[in-house]
């Protein structure tokens, strides 16, 4: 018998963590846009600035390992 898992026990999903570049940020921009949902782009347009700000932070960080 399979062991029925919680949705409380889930990890979180966050898109922005999978957007590791621009072109990523820019087709999963044009997924939400091609489907049309208003409400949806405004979301999604807050993952990417956020995954714009990991990306930021990342790139900074190895930068200042170099120094």
């Amino acid at each position: 018998m399979e062991k029925k898992i919680k949705i409380s026990e889930l990890p979180d999903f966050d898109m922005a963590q999978y957007l590791k570049s621009e072109e990523d940020i820019a087709a999963y921009l044009s997924m939400v846009i091609a489907d049309g949902d208003t409400s949806e782009l405004a979301y999604a347009l807050g993952v990417a600035a956020k995954a714009r700000g990991m990306s930021e932070a990342a790139a900074r960080a190895r930068l200042a390992a170099r120094f």
